[in-house]
């Protein structure tokens, strides 16, 4: 029995304490409370004096962490990668004495969005990393290789291709090496425009004015706002302004027959058009999106963004030439015989114009540099939609099934578990499928099944393209699940919430710029098989859960819970237990 003063009265320990610690000396009251906090935590209770001692080996003695804060049986207590004694010392470089956090379980000691172990020395070379050389270490940069987008932005952290800008003379000839045949292939650029004020100019709006002569023309002095207004849709706040648009595109020129594309209509959900260059459709132009990269942080644009689809079919006869292009659109009026008989079909309104339609006047090209780049050929992927059967559920209101489920995914499915080391995870959807699903599992033991209730139904579908499981999941098999599963129980107590759990894999080789590129010049070229070794295929697992509710009626219309209703919920189911 310890007395630890204050109004804690006696504390009894459970069990017994191995190798007890004698003293010469009375404890103070905070000296015993941090004996009982280390007993209750399952650590040592160390010494109150520095005898030298280090358990885990990292430099700092067991003493001195104790003070820290740092756990003296760990070396790298926030599992950063980096040693306590590393982060507490710091590092010379430069002239400078560098200092990071032991305790910042977050990883991420600069907030950048990339680990302290990824930053501090990764070629493990025992010297701290400096990626542009600027004197200031990645662990402390902001922006590692010094391309104007910050790392929590760049899609290429450690690596722009600075040395040269491209341009209309001088386009980024690109080439991808080693493709499967027949996979779909997406690569996202990221780039700035070497003058950083233009990233301002993307979908500025400017007013042609009122105008009924020449090519272009404006006769009804209608705006962006007034075409967003008659489709439905809240205009942005310059679309009032006028009705000239600077649209910034990526355009990709294409020399040869073989130009590793899908079809028009794979192509059409991603903006994508295609024209053709010459009259037997061996050059090409294809024109891709840009979006504005923003930083959340500072509201500062740092960069456009785009997304091209390919799919080949054999060798990259000739590099794809890559320019940044201004895309000029207008609102234009073009006049019409309203007497015609296809007047209505072409849109000609009694006044013999066609009013507004959308034109590109014309196309200005802007110098920039490439900031980051990733290919990933996209391999499949497959999403489960896991609940607990209100068939069989005698608990409408209480999750404890999947809830369970997820507990165990989390160890298991999302940390690719490989107990038996044969290289073949322990638990993918399948094995969910056959474990967990009662309508399956008839001879799956009460022990495979974590001691799960038998009450979950497992729907699995396999998807050609990850982007089309998110889509049809969301869109299509969720509402079908809601609907057909639990409208009946719905009806019968409308405060039921549904939680669906999604486990979803999604199988994909990727390069990108920071690895398996190399550049000459104004030539890039990203291998697939860089020295013979071809990337291998890396599965990705995601689970999500999420609650469903619908407001009391006839019918359900399932939407998802607010936050604040399902914590409402939730403090009712478990504020007693």
């Amino acid at each position: 029995r310890v007395w630890p003063g204050g109004n804690g009265g006696w504390y009894n320990f459970n069990g017994v304490i191995d190798e007890p610690t004698v003293y010469d000396r009375a404890l103070t009251a905070t000296e015993i409370s941090r004996i009982v906090t280390a007993h209750e935590s399952g650590k040592t209770p160390y010494p109150l004096t520095d005898n030298g001692s280090d358990v885990d080996a990292d430099g700092l003695t067991d003493f001195q962490e104790d003070r820290l804060g740092t756990n003296p049986a760990n070396p790298d207590t926030d599992g950063d990668g980096v040693s306590d004694n590393d982060e507490v010392r710091g590092v010379s470089f430069g002239g400078k004495t560098w200092y990071s956090d032991p305790l910042d379980f977050d990883l991420d000691s600069n907030n950048d969005g990339i680990g302290d172990g990824q930053e501090r020395d990764k070629d493990k070379n025992g010297t701290l990393d400096d990626t542009d050389g600027d004197g200031i270490p990645d662990l402390y940069a902001a922006d590692n290789d010094g391309d104007g987008v910050p790392d929590r932005k760049d899609l290429s952290p450690f690596r722009s291709v600075s040395s040269v800008t491209f341009n209309n003379t001088t386009p980024l000839q690109l080439t991808l090496a080693n493709l499967t045949a027949n996979t779909p292939t997406f690569l996202d650029f990221q780039l700035r425009p070497q003058d950083a004020k233009h990233l301002t100019y993307a979908f500025h709006v400017l007013d042609w004015p009122l105008d009924s002569a020449g090519q272009i023309q404006d006769v009804d002095n209608k705006t962006y706002a007034d075409i967003a207004a008659a489709a439905g849709r809240v205009a942005d706040v310059n679309e009032a302004w006028g009705d000239v648009k600077l649209v910034p595109m990526l355009e990709i020129r294409i020399d040869g027959t073989n130009d590793n594309l899908p079809s028009q209509a794979e192509l059409t959900p991603f903006g994508i058009t295609v024209r053709n260059l010459d009259a037997a459709g061996t050059k090409k132009s294809v024109l891709v999106p840009l979006n504005v990269v923003q930083d959340e942080k500072t509201g500062m644009r740092v960069a456009f963004r785009a997304r091209m689809r390919y799919q080949p079919t054999g060798t990259w006869t000739t590099p794809h030439a890559v320019r940044l292009a201004w895309v000029v659109q207008a609102l234009t009026d073009s006049p019409c015989d309203p007497k015609a008989e296809n007047a209505a079909a072409q849109g000609c309104a009694a006044d013999g114009y066609i009013h507004n339609s959308t034109n590109p006047i014309h196309v200005y090209y802007d110098d920039f540099l490439l900031t980051g780049m990733t290919v990933h050929e996209d391999r499949g992927a497959s999403m489960a939609v896991i609940y607990e059967d209100p068939a069989v559920d005698t608990n409408k209101k209480d999750d404890y099934a999947i809830l369970a489920l997820a507990n165990g995914l989390d160890a298991t499915f999302l940390n690719g578990r490989d107990a038996d080391n044969n290289n073949v995870r322990d638990i993918d959807l399948n094995e969910i499928v056959r474990r967990f699903d009662r309508t399956q599992n008839g001879a799956v033991s009460t022990v495979q099944r974590w001691s799960v209730p038998n009450v979950l139904r497992v729907e699995k579908q396999d998807y050609p393209l990850y982007d089309q499981a998110l889509a049809m999941t969301a869109i299509t098999e969720t509402a079908r699940i809601l609907d057909e599963t639990f409208t009946g129980s719905w009806q019968a107590d409308n405060g039921i919430m549904p939680y669906l759990l999604f486990a979803s894999e999604q199988r994909s080789r990727t390069a990108s710029l920071d690895g398996g590129v190399t550049q000459s010049s104004y030539n890039l070229t990203i291998d697939f098989s860089p020295g013979g070794t071809p990337i291998e295929e890396v599965t990705y697992t995601h689970v999500k859960g999420q609650p469903y509710c619908s407001a009391a009626g006839s019918t359900p219309a399932w939407d998802t819970c607010r936050t604040e209703v399902f914590w409402e919920e939730l403090e009712r189911r478990y504020d007693n237990r």
